[in-house]
């Protein structure tokens, strides 16, 4: 399980990975940009390191998943 920090706080958006899972295919790649409120190409952006954390705490704030 990973929990997702803001501000040194845990925040509710949180997702899970096997520890035996070796690669993960398109339908958990939906599932995990589900968990953490993003669309696919946006999740995809974020594991390229394309989206800053910064942003995505932007993004998590301003649609409510988070408060600051």
């Amino acid at each position: 399980m990973f929990h997702f920090m803001a501000n040194g706080k845990r925040t509710s958006i949180r997702t899970r990975l096997s520890h035996g899972q070796r690669s993960v295919n398109d339908w958990l790649q939906s599932q995990i940009a589900r968990e953490l409120h993003l669309a696919k190409p946006d999740l995809l952006r974020f594991i390229d390191c394309e989206l800053s954390q910064d942003e995505y705490v932007r993004m998590m704030s301003e649609r409510g998943h988070i408060r600051l």
